[in-house]
């Protein structure tokens, strides 16, 4: 039957030739242009659906511009004759070649990410995902990790840990269930110059679930506000070295700066003053 003889197809070839995903439509040859019309290498492709509807993820070759993550794009409408693509907003970590993949019943996406030809150490990964758009790390594939701190939730359901390595970016892990430490995701990458990350609860977290993470010796930081499950980079910090902080809410945080310089912020790290 020929309205039954579907095949979705991608390719990546030297050198780039309309490189790209297809539909094969029995004998008709259709470009989806994953990428708006514009060549693009895709590492992998993977449909869930039946032959007249379903979901098709496709994983780049080439990591994120000036990031250590790899996007995943996704339409809901493969069949059409001009798919509509959306991009991961948290794409999957790693250094490229996003190998795609659902689970038999279409519920988790999966993706592994790494160099080829591989190469030891490259921070290559594993991330999960429940649609496609926002993916989280649930291990390392092939790294050296070393813990630079550690912050339980108070409710004990969570436990939160920063590590740094040699090889690529600082992480943020969260472990949950019971019992904590069995399984654990990353929530975040920093990368950073100084390979040491703080990460700091609100005193009023089991309300408010807000964690700011602070670059140690350095500048960089960023809030969640939904116990690590998305961030935000802040982008008004002190200018000086973090020595240290405390988070009395949401808003209100306290940084140490060299010197002996206190300052605060009452309105979410977008404005600073110094403390007599």
């Amino acid at each position: 039957d020929a309205a039954t003889r579907q095949l979705f197809v991608s390719f990546d070839r030297e050198p780039d030739a309309n490189d790209d995903v297809y539909r094969l439509n029995d004998t008709t040859v259709i470009r989806l242009n994953a990428a708006g019309g514009s060549a693009i290498n895709i590492s992998s492709i993977a449909y869930y659906g039946t032959v007249t509807s379903g979901k098709l993820l496709a994983g780049d070759v080439e990591p994120v511009a000036g990031s250590l993550t790899v996007q995943v794009r996704r339409t809901a409408n493969p069949f059409n004759l001009s798919p509509t693509w959306e991009l991961s907003t948290v794409p999957p970590t790693g250094p490229g070649n996003a190998k795609v993949g659902w689970s038999p019943d279409g519920k988790i996406a999966y993706c592994g990410t790494g160099q080829s030809p591989g190469d030891e150490l490259d921070e290559s990964a594993l991330s999960a995902s429940l649609d496609g758009d926002k993916w989280r790390q649930m291990g390392l594939i092939d790294t050296e990790i070393r813990l630079t701190d550690v912050i339980p939730a108070p409710d004990s359901g969570s436990l939160f840990v920063t590590t740094y390595s040699p090889y690529g970016p600082e992480g943020i892990w969260r472990s949950f269930g019971d019992p904590l430490g069995r399984r654990w995701e990353r929530l975040l990458t920093m990368d950073t110059t100084t390979d040491a990350v703080i990460l700091r609860l609100s005193l009023n977290y089991e309300s408010d679930y807000t964690i700011y993470a602070a670059e140690v010796g350095g500048t960089l930081m960023a809030v969640s506000h939904n116990r690590g499950n998305s961030w935000q980079w802040c982008q008004f910090t002190p200018g000086q070295p973090i020595i240290d902080m405390v988070v009395a809410d949401k808003d209100t945080i306290y940084i140490a700066l060299p010197g002996g310089v206190t300052k605060k912020s009452t309105n979410g790290a977008r404005s600073w003053r110094s403390q007599a």
